[in-house]
């Protein structure tokens, strides 16, 4: 991988020598992954289900972008998906903890992607 990639990677945290291993040490797969979840609906499927207040579809989106976060060595945006996961995980569910959680996690998860784009350019 290009050192301007890695650069890219290290901004957001990634430990490359402990995550490639995840990958077969394959570049190449880590990359084709990191631009699945830049192109995949993750954040909408979370913010979706909020609206339409369907508590288990937003936990089992959260939850799946708090594993790709993890796999992918996206240690900032796995952190941040934790609270959000957790207030999810059992009901009484609030809102308004929720909305703080979700504006958390869109932040980091947009910041991400912008550095992530170049990085699969």
């Amino acid at each position: 991988m290009e050192a301007t990639k890695k650069a890219y990677l290290e901004e957001l945290g990634v430990n490359l020598e402990e995550t490639l291993p995840r990958f077969l040490d394959s570049e190449d797969f880590y990359l084709r992954l990191l631009a699945k979840l830049v192109n995949g609906t993750y954040m909408q499927d979370v913010e979706e289900a909020l609206a339409r207040e369907d508590y288990e579809a937003a936990f089992r989106a959260i939850h799946s972008l708090k594993g790709a976060s993890a796999n992918l060595g996206l240690n900032g945006l796995f952190e941040e998906t934790q609270p959000l996961t957790e207030e999810l995980r059992n009901p009484p569910y609030n809102r308004k903890d929720i909305e703080k959680y979700l504006s958390r996690v869109k932040k980091t998860f947009d910041d991400d992607v912008a550095v992530l784009k170049k990085v699969i350019a």
